[in-house]
């Protein structure tokens, strides 16, 4: 009787998934996620077969982790049910982490001047100063260029959505502006700046605000800031979602809502 030859079954491992899906979304969402599966609590998953994975695995992997880790997972979770790598959920909904949602603020005018007065770098005293100034995107305002501006205007089209953005630029956005180019006329306005990318940045201004106590903002809280600005300024809304890049009334409405208007005494 001739020996029985072993056939060694593939098996798809979480490693591969954890890949197709790093790779989907805009560069932002990508550089989060790099962020994230480079942590050492994913390793014993990565190289784990989808198939043989016990609701066990899941639960030490979210115990390590945080709300992020949370998030990813159940969206490779999802991901592997879609492919047809499993036929039902490793872990049953009742056993996943309930998280509450941190509700997102505009940083305030005092705040922005403690980080602006506290940073080491004069790039990194312009870039605040460009966030508070334009309410861009980090990754945006990253990216501005000397040629972007024409007649005192910048115009840009958003990385996250392509719609175009404009805004007349102020007395000090021109100062950040001139003495940022230092004499170019070409190129981007912070090019330092533009070379950390997306997470670096991140990284560095949450650096900064654990030193200086500062709570509940982000970069992404400039943005925030500039929207409360303009609707207590009266800025039409119209106006300020060409400034802001935004399509969606509603969002930029969510973006304003902690604006506060007093009327006038009718007198």
């Amino acid at each position: 009787m001739g020996a029985i030859m072993a056939t060694k079954i593939y098996q798809k491992t979480w490693g591969e998934l954890i890949t197709v899906f790093g790779s989907i979304g805009k560069e932002a969402t990508i550089a989060r996620k790099c962020q994230e599966f480079r942590q050492e609590r994913w390793k014993a998953l990565e190289g784990k077969p989808i198939g043989e994975t016990k609701g066990m695995d899941f639960i030490e992997l979210l115990n390590a982790g945080g709300a992020m880790t949370a998030v990813y997972l159940h969206a490779l979770q999802n991901m592997a049910l879609e492919c047809g790598d499993i036929y039902r959920p490793i872990l049953a909904k009742k056993w996943w982490p309930k998280h509450e949602k941190v509700k997102k603020r505009a940083i305030t005018w005092d705040e922005h001047c403690r980080l602006s007065q506290n940073v080491s770098r004069k790039s990194w005293k312009w870039y605040l100063t460009i966030l508070w100034e334009t309410g861009a995107a980090q990754a945006d305002a990253a990216d501005f260029r000397l040629d972007f501006i024409q007649d005192g205007v910048m115009t840009y089209s958003r990385a996250k959505n392509g719609r175009r953005a404009a805004f007349k630029l102020s007395k000090v956005m021109l100062q950040v502006v001139q003495e940022a180019a230092g004499g170019r006329t070409s190129g981007f306005i912070l090019p330092t700046i533009q070379r950390e990318g997306t997470n670096c940045r991140a990284t560095v201004f949450r650096n900064l605000c654990r030193r200086l106590g500062i709570q509940g903002v982000t970069l992404h809280s400039y943005r925030y800031a500039w929207a409360v600005r303009a609707f207590e300024m009266g800025i039409p809304e119209r106006l300020a979602m060409v400034g802001l890049g935004h399509n969606s009334s509603a969002v930029h409405h969510a973006y304003a809502s902690g604006a506060r208007l007093v009327a006038p005494a009718l007198e």
